[in-house]
């Protein structure tokens, strides 16, 4: 079985939670994401915007982010700028 998000989310959906702490849904895809990714040999690292694992996830203030999502986020930026401009 190979080590994929996907794979690991069915795994942690068989555990008996009972008793401990449960994790909703958010938290176990997650979870199973930074696991696939710890698991598998490969230099990538997860997304704490998209939750994908990607080959380049740079630090942020607001976590780790990668490329894809810093460049939507720039772009948000960029077109509140210019809505706030055009109120002006």
């Amino acid at each position: 079985m190979k080590a994929t998000p996907r794979n690991i989310l069915s795994i942690l959906e068989l555990i008996d939670w009972g008793g401990h702490v449960e994790l909703p849904i958010g938290d176990l895809q997650w979870l199973a994401a930074e696991l696939a990714v710890r698991l598998g040999n490969s230099n990538m690292q997860v997304c704490d915007s998209c939750n994908k694992a990607r080959a380049i996830v740079i630090s942020t203030a607001l976590g780790p982010m990668c490329d894809d999502c810093i460049r939507i986020a720039r772009k948000a930026a960029y077109d509140a700028r210019l809505a706030l401009e055009d109120e002006v």
